[in-house]
């Protein structure tokens, strides 16, 4: 679990898992890759310089799907944090984490 996880409340960590970086098969990197390889490019022609800038500075890398606790550490640089959740969350219970400075 990442460090994020030590000051959610108890609503919020039901919500939480930790990422079995091992069940993510060639394909589903392949499909990560293939992603972000459209989206940087739409990126860089439509969002705001500081988007990019802050998709390298959380440490969301292109080539391989992310490791939410590598991600964690590197957002705990900037009083933020990154868990890994259970699929698709409930809108209210999504902007509860970004409240407390939390990416889920």
């Amino acid at each position: 679990m990442s460090k994020a996880t030590e000051k959610l409340p108890q609503r919020l960590l039901e919500h939480t898992v930790s990422q079995d970086y091992s069940l993510y098969t060639d394909i589903d990197q392949a499909v990560w890759r293939y992603i972000m390889k459209i989206s940087v490019p739409f990126f860089e022609k439509h969002a705001h310089q500081s988007y990019l800038e802050g998709l390298e500075m959380t440490g969301i890398p292109i080539d391989h799907i992310p490791r939410v606790e590598g991600m964690d550490k590197r957002l705990d640089n900037y009083n933020w944090g990154a868990v890994t959740v259970k699929g698709f969350i409930p809108p209210i219970i999504f902007m509860e984490f970004l409240s407390r400075k939390v990416l889920p």
